[in-house]
């Protein structure tokens, strides 16, 4: 598995975890709730501005996503 893998799999993952809809997340970091399902599906990358976004909004760090 990929570091793209692994961090699409992981954010995916943490989502989850925040008890939040995917819906919210896009609102909050600022995208359609279709971009957030692009960027799990790998259809697109994830810029590393956007996982910044994706870290703060899910009160978690960078390496989170690596290491989980």
């Amino acid at each position: 598995m990929g570091t793209k893998d692994i961090i699409r799999k992981n954010l995916s993952h943490f989502i989850e975890l925040s008890g939040r809809n995917k819906k919210d997340i896009a609102n909050v970091v600022g995208i359609s709730p279709q971009q957030l399902s692009r960027h799990l599906s790998g259809v697109h990358s994830i810029p590393p501005q956007m996982l910044d976004k994706y870290v703060r909004a899910l009160n978690i760090s960078v390496a989170d996503i690596y290491n989980y």
